[in-house]
């Protein structure tokens, strides 16, 4: 009896290809657009970036088939509200070419268009490799970028040397990329479970120093998650290690923290929100008044930026720091269906995989939703990595479903073979 399975056998140059532009892409936006104006080679690699992806999807729609399995459904469900999202976003970017500013479209939309089509690209080219060795390769690539970021801020070198700490007063957003780097360690060390110990307890603590409270909220909600429904036993003497151990190697932190004379303790004493409280109300009120189509359809692309220019009197457009209030304007009711999609079948997927994967897409749900309301996520490029790691999860869960299939169907059948990957 033939063997079928819905992932089907491909070159590995496909992953290589896709994990490649991707290291590229962020290295390009982390090392060098900040060393001059001229952005042309980091958005000619996000460009190139964009394309490997449409490519993938296209091929993932033409080649890769989850149709055998009932239970995969969700998952063509996740990708396909993925897709209809970027498409959305391709459209408005369209219009804003056309008749509106050219250097927003093109600032914005190789972002929006390549994270939206991350988890349908990770799927079809990393669906037959080592999902694990992968999931390390991408953590121990993106690792040094982001810790590059966080020194470089902290060590904000003068003409003398030395550094500046008042900037734990303003906060430090690659937080957010330390925070989406844990859930892609939990499941790239998920069978070695004193590394993946380690590099939450370092993840969590580059967190902290961080001073970003959204990102220590959220960093705070995975480690419960993780004590208690994580992906790792713990009995009661190994739950008592793990808390005295972790006491122990924070202490000289937060002890040195506390005699800085300007510590990240401090940013929660600062109730301004960055701003954020303006940035809603005035976004709000912009929803309020609009007609009934653009209720309906939005503003146009990025139009939060045009409003609070126009709100603030200022040259420079901020975005929503909230993604449903910026999707809300820009892209209407239409565009909070199609979010609220993805939203709901990731949360079908953490509910219907199997138990391991399940407490690892909790974690990114979490993560989800905290950052959706003080931040951006399906904007921001470290988002790229948070939707691959969602891949590569959906991708073990399929695989570790089919080989079970497979197997009570060659022992029902009487039939003999080997795995099927």
């Amino acid at each position: 009896m033939r063997e079928h399975t819905s992932l089907k056998k491909t070159s590995k140059f496909g992953a290589v290809i896709f994990i490649g532009s991707l290291f590229l892409y962020t290295l390009a936006y982390t090392l060098l657009a900040p060393l001059g104006e001229s952005r042309l080679l980091d958005r000619g690699l996000l460009v190139l970036f964009v394309v490997v992806e449409i490519i993938g999807t296209a091929l993932f729609y033409y080649t890769h088939n989850i149709r055998t399995y009932r239970s995969s459904k969700y998952v063509k469900r996740l990708v396909n509200s993925f897709v209809a999202f970027s498409l959305l976003s391709f459209g408005y970017a369209i219009v804003e070419l056309a008749f509106g500013d050219v250097q927003k479209v093109s600032g914005n939309l190789p972002t929006i268009i390549s994270v939206s089509l991350s988890l349908p690209a990770s799927l079809y080219y990393l669906r037959d490799v080592n999902l694990r060795i992968t999931g390390k390769v991408l953590f121990w690539a993106f690792l040094p970028i982001y810790l590059y970021v966080f020194l470089n801020r902290l060590l904000q070198f003068r003409v003398l040397g030395g550094y500046s700490e008042d900037v734990f007063l303003h906060g430090n957003n690659v937080a957010y990329n330390f925070v989406i780097l844990t859930p892609l360690a939990l499941f790239a060390y998920k069978d070695k479970k004193w590394m993946g110990l380690l590099l939450l307890l370092l993840l969590s603590t580059l967190v902290f120093l961080c001073a970003k409270r959204g990102a220590i909220l959220s960093q705070g909600l995975i480690i419960l998650i993780f004590i208690f429904r994580g992906p790792y036993k713990f009995g009661r003497w190994g739950f008592a290690v793990l808390c005295i151990g972790g006491f122990l190697a924070l202490m000289p932190i937060v002890s040195h923290i506390q005699n800085m004379e300007v510590s990240p303790l401090d940013r929660f004493e600062d109730t301004s929100g960055s701003g954020r409280a303006e940035i809603y109300s005035s976004i709000i009120d912009g929803v309020n008044q609009s007609s009934f189509g653009a209720l309906l359809y939005g503003h146009g692309f990025y139009a939060t930026a045009d409003l609070t220019k126009r709100s603030f009197g200022s040259s420079f457009g901020s975005v929503a720091h909230n993604d449903w209030l910026e999707i809300a304007y820009d892209f209407g009711l239409v565009g909070l269906i199609l979010y609220l999609s993805i939203l709901f079948f990731l949360l079908k997927a953490t509910i219907k995989s199997e138990k391991q994967a399940s407490r690892l897409l909790l974690i990114i749900l979490v993560i989800f939703l905290v950052r959706t309301n003080f931040s951006m996520v399906f904007a921001d490029k470290g988002s790229i990595i948070y939707y691959t790691t969602v891949g590569l999860i959906l991708l073990e869960d399929i695989r570790t479903h089919e080989e079970k299939t497979s197997t009570t169907t060659r022992v029902g059948c009487g039939c003999s073979g080997g795995r099927i990957f």
